[in-house]
């Protein structure tokens, strides 16, 4: 209902998929109001994997930013 809470506690956004299947990720939105310290938007491969992707919400905040990925985000394939 709030939305994702500025937390360094993990949030899944989509859960793995079945077996022999991966996720691709071709494209993020995403936006921020003004936060009391600047925060990391991290895409892991894996509720705890490998970074996939990182970036900085400084202190103002960030209006609606597109990240288009033209190579996609590659998940595993866990079986």
């Amino acid at each position: 209902a709030s939305g994702i809470v500025n937390t360094t506690t993990a949030v899944t956004i989509k859960a793995a998929g079945a077996a022999s299947i991966r996720n691709y990720i071709t494209g993020i939105t995403i936006m921020s109001e003004a936060v009391t310290t600047a925060t990391e938007l991290v895409i892991r491969d894996g509720a705890a994997g490998t970074v996939i992707f990182r970036t900085k919400i400084p202190v103002a905040g960030l209006p609606t930013t597109q990240i288009c990925f033209p190579t996609p985000l590659k998940g595993s394939n866990f079986a």
